[in-house]
């Protein structure tokens, strides 16, 4: 007589019920790391502009007031503009703007895209910085989560 080998369906079911206790748990895990990377991509993104507005100040003893005037045309040096016209988007999840410009201040901001894959980010809305590099951070109700952001 020939012996059968093979998994039994109980075998089968208590595999799959591993497999399944493991994604649960390794699943969030990962999304909220790549929730932390996309937040990482636009303070990266927002300090590369601080530098930007700080050139544009020593150049022009003024900050500019938009990401393309006042030496920030960041189409020539390939980081702001994708295409002189649409604003510079971290992997389309964040949206950068200038605020509150003057010859003697600024407040750079980046914005959760409702488009982008960072949209059920609830934690970090949005991101600010100013020129005396004071940060905040909001969450989507608006309440101050700047100690958990950056």
């Amino acid at each position: 007589m020939k012996q059968q080998t093979g998994f039994t369906l109980i075998e089968i079911l208590i595999i799959m019920a591993i497999l399944g206790v493991i994604v649960a748990v390794a699943y969030p895990n990962y999304t909220e790391q790549m929730k932390k990377s996309r937040r990482a991509e636009a303070k990266v993104a927002l300090v590369e502009l601080v530098q930007m507005q700080e050139s544009a100040f020593s150049d022009n003893n003024a900050y500019a007031s938009a990401l393309n005037t006042g030496g920030l045309l960041c189409a020539t040096r390939g980081t702001c503009l994708l295409d002189n016209s649409e604003l510079y988007t971290p992997k389309k999840n964040y949206i950068l703007t200038i605020s509150n410009a003057t010859a003697r201040g600024y407040t750079i901001t980046a914005t959760i895209s409702t488009t982008g894959q960072q949209q059920d980010d609830a934690q970090c809305r949005t991101f600010s910085i100013n020129q005396k590099n004071q940060r905040t951070a909001a969450n989507a109700s608006g309440t101050d989560t700047t100690a958990h952001c950056w």
